[in-house]
């Protein structure tokens, strides 16, 4: 897939990467750094697709909420900026049904659960995509739960990824002794060098063994500001919310004499992009 991506950006003049691949389990994040670096590479903006089908025939319903949330965050932690759902609507005969819409090939047929939630993802996507449309991603790193399950093509995190200068520790707490937790992370930088973060919760419900849960996870960050600028404030964080789209002060909690913590609690497959209050704006296109 590397080596077509970069085929069609050599030769095909291109203005997008866009791809799709639809899978909730492990699989799925190898094809998203594929096609983040390759656009990286090239200077193109790159998009992707969200499952949003079943199989005709099929009696459950799919994708589960926990599966759009963490589906839509994981392409924003990787920086993608363009994300269509598939499918809206379909012909009885292609096998597939939206799962949208409660029959096939009707623009009259009743909605169905997950098009209120896709409304309300878009509504996040939107706000989250003023952001990080403006931002550059500098590296995307995982914290498995078990050394077996760092995704192929994924790397661990390790301190000073995406040049990122004070994190000096991530992890899921407050678990029990059978609880596996994974973490995923995204780093990205603005035009003014500012560092910005993207934390992810991935568990979600049609998730691979052991991560099929949808159950809140919380997750606690850890930073060293000795070699900080005086005009670093590290009292706190900036941080975006994500339904809201204001920017939320997040006292940090005193570890010592230049380190500092703070806790996020989110829900399955859900995210959180915060950056350091370094008195330069968070960055955000104009609302529309």
């Amino acid at each position: 897939r590397d080596t077509l991506a970069e085929h069609f950006t050599d030769t095909m003049s291109g203005d997008i990467i866009s791809y799709d691949f639809y899978s909730p389990n492990y699989s799925a994040y190898e094809p998203l750094e594929i096609y983040r670096e390759v656009a990286l590479a090239y200077g193109l903006p790159y998009w992707r697709y969200l499952s949003s089908y079943s199989y005709a025939g099929e009696t459950d319903q799919w994708p589960e909420e926990t599966d759009m949330r963490w589906d839509v965050m994981k392409g924003l932690v990787y920086g993608y900026t363009g994300h269509t759902w598939f499918l809206y609507q379909v012909h009885p005969a292609h096998g597939l049904t939206s799962s949208f819409f409660s029959s096939w090939g009707s623009w009259d047929a009743a909605t169905q659960a997950q098009f209120d939630i896709a409304g309300d993802l878009n509504h996040e996507l939107a706000i989250i995509g003023r952001s990080v449309a403006l931002l550059t991603s500098t590296d995307v790193r995982f914290i498995p739960s078990t050394t077996l399950y760092t995704p192929r093509g994924t790397r661990n995190w390790s301190r000073g990824a995406g040049g990122d200068p004070f994190v000096t520790s991530i992890e899921a707490i407050n678990e029990s002794p059978l609880e596996f937790q994974d973490v995923s992370i995204g780093f990205f930088e603005d035009d003014a060098g500012q560092h910005y973060i993207m934390l992810q919760n991935p568990t979600h419900a049609g998730a691979d063994w052991p991560i099929m849960v949808a159950d809140e996870a919380d997750f606690r960050v850890e930073f060293d500001f000795a070699t900080a600028a005086e005009s670093l404030d590290t009292s706190h964080i900036e941080v975006l919310n994500n339904r809201t789209g204001s920017i939320e002060t997040r006292l940090l909690s005193s570890t010592g004499p230049t380190t500092a913590a703070v806790q996020f609690t989110l829900d399955a497959g859900d995210a959180v992009l915060f950056k350091y209050a370094t008195g330069g704006e968070f960055v955000q296109q104009d609302g529309r």
